[in-house]
C-alpha cells in the first residue's frame, strides 16, 4: 500500500514536506477486527469516502475514554463495544488528519 499525505507524519512519510516521497507499507491481513490493540497501525475504508483506504493508529479500544480534539463536538468520548478510536500522527493535527475526531469511533471490523 502506498502512503500518500501527511496524516501519519512523522511515523510514515517523514520526508513528505521536502521530497514528496511516498512510503510504501506492507499490510498484514487477518480477520477484520481480530486482536486490534492500542498502538496498532491499521488500514480501513474511510467512513467519509469508501473509495479511499486510510491508515491510522489505534488510540483507544472499547471501554476506553479518549480525550478528543477539534473538530469533535465533545471533549471526551467513551468508546463503544466493538469500536476503536483512530488518529493520524501529524504534529499540525487538526489541519492534516481526518480521523476519529472527524468521523467518530470506527467499528473494529473495519480495522485491519
Amino acid at each position: 500500500m502506498r502512503v500518500i499525505g501527511r496524516s501519519m507524519d512523522p511515523f510514515l512519510n517523514k520526508d513528505y514536506n521536502t521530497s514528496r516521497r511516498k512510503d510504501i507499507v506492507a499490510v498484514k491481513m487477518w480477520r477484520a477486527g481480530e486482536d486490534v490493540k492500542r498502538g496498532d497501525v491499521v488500514v480501513f475504508r474511510s467512513p467519509l469516502d469508501p473509495e479511499i483506504i486510510v491508515i491510522k493508529r489505534v488510540i483507544a479500544i472499547e471501554g476506553d475514554i479518549v480525550r478528543t480534539r477539534n473538530p469533535y463536538p465533545l471533549k471526551t468520548q467513551e468508546i463503544s463495544i466493538g469500536h476503536v478510536w483512530v488518529e493520524g500522527e501529524h504534529l499540525e493535527y487538526e489541519r492534516w488528519s481526518r480521523d476519529s475526531n472527524t468521523y467518530g469511533a470506527v467499528s473494529h471490523i473495519m480495522a485491519k
